[in-house]
């Protein structure tokens, strides 16, 4: 490759995740090099907007975790590295600063994080006129007038990812949800709950039942919930699996074999989720014939001690901890629809 131009490389990086970078800077020559470069300066910019101005922004650079709150030393950063900015809206009402950010970060994947309740039709505009739209967090409950605008979004088909607090999930925004895991650019969905408290929706449910009726359409996608209170979405996992299947009880689960596990970390590799401590990885099957749908499902084994002290780098698969009497304990369980 020593005739192939250094631009094209550079080009390249800038395309590469830090999973991929981290492991092109092993190799020789200038691609080597430049992935090194790239992984070292690679860094997420994150900002609040509120009253049509920024606050509390800062520069975080993934390799060495250093995070930068000087404006001029944020400035100074070169552009092209910036490659993911996170935008959390504490009210949408003005987009000029958003418009403002978005010029100056012309290379970065989007993240907006909504903390508000109303959602402005300009801005839904702004985020479908960008070129990378990677994902959008809803933290409070939107009030009616903003599902309809919400959906437009959705209809853009770009987001690649939804994550959104388990107790604003209601019936407007679950129609939202299901168009978009129907959509092929989207990847994953992913809901918290940090509350002490049961979950306050049957959001699980609906959308393993969705899965049940539209399995075609939904092959590759993925949702996870993650935080200290995973237990209600645990529990309408068991729900849904146990009463399809007469086990007794019993959770209808057989653990992957190493082929199968290959195939699924091959097949789905935007899908891949690391663990500190995982358990197997396990499939359900329902269905008959050409109606034979299947899920595969893994979560995080490791107590609140272990997490805080390990380090998440493992994969689930046929040789991950073998017990489902940890799942309602876990802080993090994914469901792959295959």
């Amino acid at each position: 490759m020593d005739g192939v131009p250094s631009a094209f490389f550079e080009r390249l990086c800038a395309t590469l995740y830090p999973y991929s970078l981290n492991r092109a800077r092993n190799l020789s020559g200038i691609f080597g090099e430049l992935a090194q470069i790239a992984r070292r300066h690679t860094s997420h910019y994150v900002t609040n907007v509120k009253d049509g101005e920024e606050r509390g922004f800062f520069l975080f650079y993934r390799c060495t975790g250093r995070q930068v709150i000087i404006p001029e030393e944020i400035d100074a950063a070169p552009k092209k590295f910036v490659r993911y900015v996170s935008i959390h809206l504490r009210d949408a009402e003005k987009v000029t600063v958003c418009r403002e950010i978005v010029r100056r970060y012309p290379y970065a994947e989007y993240d907006f994080v909504i903390h508000c309740s109303a959602i402005n039709e300009d801005w839904i505009h702004l985020a479908c006129q960008l070129k990378s739209l990677r994902c959008l967090a809803i933290r409070t409950k939107l009030d009616d007038n903003a599902i309809p605008v919400l959906q437009k979004l959705a209809d853009g088909r770009k987001l690649a990812f939804l994550h959104m607090d388990e107790e604003v999930c209601e019936s407007g925004i679950l129609k939202v949800v299901k168009s978009l895991l129907c959509q092929v650019q989207f990847i994953a969905l992913e809901f918290t709950n940090e509350t002490d408290g049961s979950w306050h929706s049957d959001v699980v449910r609906e959308i393993l039942e969705f899965w049940s009726e539209n399995s075609e359409h939904l092959k590759g996608k993925q949702f996870f919930f993650h935080g200290e209170n995973c237990e209600g979405g645990v529990q309408q996992v068991e729900e849904f699996m146990t009463k399809r299947t007469p086990l007794g009880g019993q959770l209808p689960l057989k653990i992957c074999s190493n082929e199968e596990c290959d195939f699924i970390h091959k097949e789905y590799t935007q899908s891949s989720v690391i663990f500190v401590k995982p358990s197997c990885m396990y499939k359900y099957d329902e269905g008959e014939g050409d109606e034979r749908r299947r899920l595969y499902i893994s979560f995080e084994c490791a107590n609140e001690d272990e997490r805080r002290i390990g380090k998440r780098n493992l994969l689930a698969g046929h040789n991950g901890h073998d017990d489902v009497g940890l799942m309602r304990a876990t802080n993090l369980l994914c469901v792959l629809f295959s």
